[in-house]
């Protein structure tokens, strides 16, 4: 069973400053909408896209074509502004459009008509109401064509062609545009055309495409001489109706043509049977008035004297009586599927509505939720250091005392050593003897003293080399703490907490990847730390406030104008650094650029996971990637994605530089210990994938590449130090 299918798509916010907020769009859509979702005028299924990103975007319109048979009724109406290129070819401007990367950001115009042309539907409405301006920089020359050519970007076969306007309608001025838009009077004409039934020009009860199209021409015309609406029907067979008249239209009779006339009243009966026939033709006819008037002489002549005619005239009043009610019946049957159909698209409406609302509140909460785990876990690891501090300094205090205690115990044995002694010849046991067995009972019981306190307090003593006896001296024993998986420290240069990394192998690169992510192969490295999160805006101004570290090259980010020295995003990372920024503020902080190893064994751990939490699927409750945020988020915002030393944001978020130079092939022979990557390069390498990077890109053993002095919105970079 053939379908009335609608795609609304409106405009009316712009990332890009370049291309003016417009007003109309959103209203545009809704009520368009409702017009052609009512049973009663359109009776189409009804889907609509507002503000959504060129990607959504050209996904939905390649989708709205596809599958369809063919005497599908497809309608596609596009609100918003169009923009042309250098070449001359036509773009319909979404959110993300920016203007200097049409290509990629905006839907092509040649998409729209690819997508319709390969299309089994013959039956395509394309309804445009844009203005499709001369994007030109000043200073550049107009190509000189006063029109889009809106027929030549859209010919194909079984279409029909409506649009607002074709003509170059906004100045501009360096890069921004000047000038109001032209208000939306085309879409407010054709609904009022459709709800009003005065585009029913005929008065037939239906509008078709060339009613509707010459209503709004000549309304538009009217009302706003600057728009000038075009339109084309290309390769249409017969006519496509849009829409109903909604309004009531009581038919009146008109006089019937002289000739019939002549035969009805014929007193041959052959010339009677033919004007009953002629009148058959114009019951069944289009033309109401006709159709009355056919109906009453039809009435008449079936009870004409003549039995033949009467016959025929009945015979053709029987079949009118039950074509008639074969088209209610159908008439009522489709009007039933399309309040069912209606009544489940808004019931669909309002379920997806009320689970857009759940997940939100979800995702909100979840984020509360994370947010203050990670906040309560940062001052936990803030008091366990500080508590860690200062058993340390207790600790070191208490060995000096006893060390000085020590010091001043030995001291009045030396004295009296040191004292003069009675004149007398000793033996040689005294002379030899007694003087080494008090200087061995000093020296002992010293070293007594330095073992019991060891013992007792669960330290190693640092060797020391082997003195004579005679010099006998006190050195104050060091200590080392027991480093581990969990171990944490804070930099007081910038306070970044740091996880320590433990030595040890693991597998690196991945089988599954890219070619220069092989051969998988061991790698050995000694312990180091690592930052746990990314450097922040607020500690990255520290290094620049300090005269060590250039400013970031932009304060924005992606999305918001005011980003670095924002203090609501003090702790969110730093974007639009180099390589060399990176590198000046890790030597400023006391820390280097990890290695790629460092990065990817920090990330991934022993066991050779995928990703830092394991080998499931990315999750918006992990990480921030696949442009779900749109923008940067505060660093430490997943802690369900941390890696197995507890490193957090190792996927998306931002790039993060590492200290190695790229080579693809560096893998094959690359040593199994402790590797820095190629001694040279023209590119050093990037590590994590971003918040829009996709799956394939946050794995661990995924890494990318750019130039030193390369700045993004989506690059930054975190320090190691070696213990």
């Amino acid at each position: 069973m053939s379908g009335k299918f609608a795609l609304i798509i409106g405009n009316s916010k712009y990332d890009d400053l370049t291309l003016r907020q417009l007003h109309a769009p959103d209203a545009d859509v809704q009520v368009l909408a409702e017009v052609l979702r009512d049973p009663a005028i359109g009776g189409f299924s009804v889907q609509t896209l507002v503000n959504e990103s060129s990607q959504v975007a050209s996904q939905e319109i390649e989708a709205f074509f596809a599958d369809r048979k063919t005497d599908d009724l497809l309608l596609f109406y596009f609100s918003g502004h169009g923009v042309k290129d250098e070449s001359g070819q036509l773009y319909f401007a979404v959110s993300s459009t920016r203007t200097k990367l049409l290509r990629s950001t905006a839907i092509p115009a040649q998409l729209v008509n690819e997508v319709m042309r390969l299309s089994r539907s013959r039956q395509q409405v394309l309804l445009l109401d844009c203005c499709y301006s001369g994007a030109f920089a000043k200073g550049m020359i107009a190509k000189g064509e006063a029109g889009i050519g809106t027929r030549e970007r859209f010919e194909g076969r079984g279409r029909v062609i409506l649009t607002a306007s074709d003509a170059m309608q906004y100045a501009f001025e360096g890069d921004r545009v000047e000038g109001q838009a032209t208000q939306s009077v085309f879409t407010r004409v054709l609904v009022d055309g459709m709800t009003t039934g005065e585009a029913d020009l005929d008065r037939d009860g239906l509008i078709a495409f060339d009613e509707l199209a010459e209503y709004v021409c000549e309304r538009v015309r009217n009302e706003d001489r600057a728009q000038t609406p075009q339109r084309w029907a290309l390769g249409v067979d017969g006519k496509i109706f849009i829409a109903r008249n909604p309004k009531p239209i009581v038919p009146k009779a008109v006089e019937l043509p002289l000739e019939l006339r002549t035969l009805i009243e014929s007193p041959m009966a052959s010339a009677r049977e033919v004007a009953a026939r002629e009148l058959g033709n114009l019951a069944w006819g289009s033309h109401p008035g006709l159709a009355l008037s056919a109906l009453a002489a039809l009435q008449q002549l079936a009870e004409d004297d003549s039995r033949k005619v009467a016959n025929t005239a009945n015979e053709i009043l029987a079949g009118l009586s039950a074509d008639r009610a074969a088209k209610d019946a159908k008439r009522a049957e489709q009007e039933r599927l399309q309040r069912e159909r209606t009544e489940a698209e808004r019931l669909a409406r309002e379920k997806a509505e009320q689970e857009r609302i759940a997940r939100d509140a979800e995702r909100v909460e979840q984020e509360r939720q994370a947010k203050a785990k990670a906040e309560a876990e940062r001052l936990l690891a803030l008091k366990a250091e500080q508590e860690r501090q200062a058993k340390a300094k207790a600790e070191a205090d208490r060995v000096a005392k006893d060390a000085e205690r020590m010091e001043r115990e030995r001291a009045p044995a030396a004295r009296e050593k040191d004292k003069p002694q009675p004149q007398r010849k000793p033996g040689l046991w005294w002379g030899m003897g007694g003087i080494g067995i008090a200087g061995l009972a000093i020296v002992a019981l010293a070293l007594c003293g330095i073992s019991l306190f060891a013992l007792n307090n669960g330290f190693t003593p640092k060797p020391t080399a082997t003195k004579a006896v005679a010099a006998v001296t006190t050195t104050v024993p060091q200590f080392t703490a027991t480093l581990g998986i969990g171990s944490t420290e804070v930099s007081p240069i910038d306070g970044m907490v740091q996880v320590y990394v433990p030595a040890g192998s693991f597998q690196m690169g991945s089988d599954s990847g890219d070619a220069d992510e092989q051969p998988v192969h061991p790698v050995t490295l000694d312990a180091f730390w690592i930052d746990q999160t990314e450097v922040t805006n607020k500690m990255y101004a520290l290094c620049v406030d300090s005269g060590k570290c250039s400013p970031p090259s932009s304060t924005k980010s992606y999305t918001r104008d005011s980003y670095y020295g924002n203090a609501p995003y003090d702790n969110y990372p730093v974007i639009y650094v180099s390589w060399n920024d990176a590198n000046a503020y890790c030597e400023w902080a006391g820390r280097r650029l990890p290695t790629e190893a460092e990065w990817e064994k920090a990330a991934r751990g022993t066991d050779g996971r995928t990703y830092p939490w394991g080998d499931a699927a990315p999750g918006s409750t992990r990480l921030n990637y696949n442009r779900n945020v749109g923008d940067t988020t505060e660093v430490g915002n997943y802690p369900e994605g941390a890696s197995p030393y507890g490193a957090l944001d190792m996927a998306g978020n931002v790039w993060e530089w590492v200290s190695d130079w790229y080579d693809g092939g560096y893998y094959s022979n690359s040593p199994s210990e402790n590797p820095l990557g190629p001694d040279s390069g023209q590119y050093r390498v990037l590590r994590g994938g971003s918040w829009y990077s996709s799956g394939n890109y946050v794995r661990a053993a995924d890494h990318s590449w750019d130039e030193p002095g390369y700045v993004y919105y989506g690059i930054g970079f975190r320090c190691a130090r070696s213990p």
